[in-house]
């Protein structure tokens, strides 16, 4: 049905593939499938609190395979670990929700200090990555420590 929509507008509307997150094969099978469908411009890989971390090596088969336009990588509640809010109730309840409300923006740091530390930009610099429904004001500071630690840390390594 999707690729059906895309059709009708391919210049205004981007598919993005959602991937599987647990295993890097079936990752790679779906990335090769839905690229046959066509009309995916882009992944999006939903992160779970206990998946394999974007920085690790593991990705590596989905970073080379995936499309250059998109990597847009979301963070989904189910990024959080499980927690039992079912006891939680009254001022407990919203002191907990309200808690939370910092952990979107620290999920895409995250993904983008992951994706950037462990090379995926710098060795496919035709690709893009999306961060939506995340703010912006989170960005300048964590560019700023980016490059703190680049300076401190990884450019001795590069």
């Amino acid at each position: 049905m999707a690729c059906r929509f895309l059709r009708h507008h391919p210049e205004r509307f981007a598919g993005l593939a959602n991937i599987p997150n647990h295993s890097v094969e079936e990752a790679v099978r779906e990335i090769e499938r839905v690229a046959k469908r066509g009309n995916v411009r882009g992944l999006e890989i939903a992160r779970r609190f206990d998946m394999t971390p974007l920085w690790d090596p593991w990705w590596n088969p989905v970073w080379t395979r995936s499309p250059p336009a998109a990597c847009r990588c979301t963070s989904t509640r189910s990024a959080d670990r499980a927690v039992d809010f079912s006891k939680l109730t009254g001022k407990t309840l919203l002191a907990r929700a309200r808690a939370s409300i910092h952990q979107f923006s620290d999920a895409y740091a995250d993904v983008l200090m992951s994706m950037i530390f462990a090379g995926v930009l710098h060795h496919r610099p035709e690709m893009k990555m999306v961060i939506g429904e995340a703010g912006t004001g989170w960005i300048p500071y964590i560019l700023d420590r980016m490059d703190a630690e680049w300076e401190d840390q990884f450019k001795e390594l590069d």
